[in-house]
């Protein structure tokens, strides 16, 4: 594994950072827009003190706000999935650069609405990413765990889930890697394995069937095995 520069570790920094502000909140978002490029930019150029100055008196400049981000859907209350979002984000950022990938963020719009996070680029060839956290199956387990993976097929607004979104390939998370796949075998593989007709109220007796909370009558969910995602053409991602 190449040795990270002082560019790459200060870039990580402020990924993670602005990622923190956004969930936080900020009086302007063009603020925070207009520093990412500035200072992206001067990474580029190699301006390693300028960088380091840079970050410290942005942070100092400017302190969150109380509001919520617009990625953070009603019923997260605490903010949990929005952070474990964000953190797989930063995570994935790291793998994809050392598998040679460079990376370009989607804005707000592409990620609430269009459902990918990521454009991947290499060789000419573009890649729209969706990534998904680990999950827990149950809200009152104490961790998450790799054995089964929740599908979106309808949001809480009830509008197509993230599995119908335009993302190429849908990149899970686990302990040790991240897996990826084609959105669209995804959904084959939904279709194959799901009972769509079946609709249980309790998260833990959602494997193989749709799922639908109580106090979201809008949302349509259900899980499926780790397994039949790596059983099927996937690429495996080591983030070690």
């Amino acid at each position: 594994m190449a040795k990270k520069t002082v560019q790459d570790e200060v870039l990580e920094v402020v990924d993670l950072w602005i990622g923190f502000e956004k969930q936080k909140g900020l009086r302007s978002k063009k603020n925070i827009e207009d520093f990412s490029q500035k200072i992206q930019q001067k990474a580029l150029d190699g301006d390693d003190v300028l960088l380091i100055r840079c970050l410290k008196e942005r942070m100092k400049q400017y302190k969150p706000v109380h509001s919520v981000d617009e990625r953070q859907n009603k019923y997260d209350n605490n903010g949990q999935s929005l952070e474990a979002g964000l953190k797989a984000e930063a995570n994935f950022v790291t793998v994809a650069k050392k598998y040679g990938y460079q990376l370009v963020k989607s804005t707000d719009e592409q990620d609430m609405r269009k459902h990918f996070d990521y454009v991947l680029l290499k060789d000419d060839v573009r890649t729209r990413v969706d990534v998904k956290a680990r999950k827990k199956i149950a809200r009152g387990n104490k961790k998450t765990q790799d054995d089964w993976v929740w599908l979106e097929f309808k949001n809480v607004r009830g509008n197509p889930g993230w599995i119908y979104g335009q993302a190429d390939k849908i990149a899970f998370e686990t302990e040790k890697e991240f897996i990826l796949i084609d959105r669209q075998k995804l959904i084959n593989l939904a279709q194959e394995k799901i009972d769509f007709n079946q609709i249980v109220d309790r998260s833990d007796q959602a494997q193989y069937k749709t799922y639908r909370r109580f106090n979201r009558p809008s949302e349509l969910v259900g899980l499926i095995a780790m397994d039949d995602i790596k059983n099927s053409d996937h690429i495996a991602w080591s983030k070690y």
